[in-house]
């Protein structure tokens, strides 16, 4: 056995590794440039005459008035708008027991109150969460609400885990009060528990505020959750979901100039910081360039942007020609990537076969 040929396993082994690590981390990312307008297909007549400047990457699951809007690269979820709109991971990855998903956002809080007026109530109003494909669990809530020291001109964040400890002011608070017009990054997790069996609590949602590290300062919402609140539906945890509030006109807006999903801390908060790591014919980001994404690219061409591989906000035969040049092939279904152990244990038979073959040319 020469030692090229196993060199030439290891390396294909740790290829392997790294690439694993990096299609299972991230399950959406998006940074909203998208031309200015209606990020889904909804009105108020259900006849789908909506904008749909997402391409159809964001659907409305309630709502029919004040829609969510994409502008100047940007979501706006406007307190006193009704659409809710989610969407759904690019693999079809669904959060399972036991695990901790993960979603990042960079975000601005705009005051909607007149200038100086600081006599009108911010309520509390969340506006993301995860989402099953239902419209019940709503998981690692996150929202804004009025500061502690209510003479300053500032909110603050609070946290539930589901939709039941939402109400009733069962949240928790962020410690600090935050400034109006100034971009936070913000990372909130949700971590299942590991079957159904309990009674009192069931999985539980953490929240930073422009973190370094997972060690960074947080809170956490451990309020006990009856199971019956809570199951069958959290096994189709597949989602993340953008909420307004159908309040006042007066209530805090929130712009979102980027957002990622995935199962690690690390790289939704990296994915965020640095601006995307997918390659521009990678349509529904997930890390493949693909017969799905020249599917997408069929649908928007001459019509949406949503097949735009150039940045130039029109679909047309020149994204079909970097599509062309990028294509990676189809993605391999969820049981087909090797698990972390797997990897593990290929490295350590690579590097025995290196040892043998190490020690023949000794002897």
């Amino acid at each position: 056995m020469s030692q090229r040929f196993v060199s030439a396993c290891v390396l294909s082994l740790f290829a392997l590794a790294t690439v694993c690590s990096a299609q299972a981390a991230v399950y959406i990312e998006d940074d909203f440039n998208y031309p200015d307008g209606q990020l889904t297909s909804a009105d108020a007549t259900s006849t789908g005459t909506g904008a749909n400047v997402s391409g159809g990457l964001w659907a409305s699951h309630s709502g029919t008035q004040e829609f969510m809007q994409a502008a100047g690269g940007k979501a706006i979820v406007q307190m006193f708008g009704t659409e809710d709109i989610n969407r759904a991971t690019s693999g079809g990855q669904v959060l399972a027991d036991g695990d901790t998903w993960y979603y990042a956002l960079k975000f601005t809080v705009k005051d909607m109150r007149p200038e100086g007026d600081i006599a009108t109530a911010i309520g509390s109003n969340y506006f993301i969460h995860f989402k099953d494909t239902g419209t019940f669990n709503f998981l690692g809530r996150l929202y804004v609400a009025a500061p502690t020291d209510l003479l300053q001109d500032k909110f603050t964040l609070e946290l539930s885990s589901y939709s039941v400890n939402g109400t009733g002011g069962q949240r928790v608070r962020w410690g600090t009060d935050l400034s109006f017009d100034t971009e936070y990054t913000a990372v909130v997790s949700f971590t299942a528990p590991d079957d159904d069996a309990g009674t009192t609590t069931d999985g539980y949602s953490s929240l930073w505020v422009n973190p370094t590290t997972e060690s960074s300062t947080s809170i956490t919402d451990t309020m006990p959750h009856p199971d019956l609140f809570i199951q069958p539906d959290r096994d189709d945890v597949s989602q993340i979901a953008l909420r307004q509030a159908n309040a006042g006109n007066t209530q805090p807006q929130v712009e979102i100039d980027k957002l990622a999903l995935g199962d690690s801390f690390a790289d939704v908060l990296a994915s965020v910081a640095g601006g995307g790591t997918f390659s521009p014919a990678d349509f529904d980001h997930n890390g493949f360039v693909d017969a799905n994404d020249l599917a997408t690219w069929k649908t928007a061409y001459g019509s949406t942007p949503a097949g735009d591989a150039n940045g130039d906000n029109v679909t047309n035969g020149a994204d079909f020609l970097i599509w062309q040049q990028q294509f990676t092939g189809a993605a391999p279904p969820v049981a087909s990537v090797p698990e972390p152990a797997t990897i593990s244990i290929g490295l350590a038979a690579a590097a025995g076969l290196i040892a043998a073959s190490r020690r023949r040319r000794a002897s």
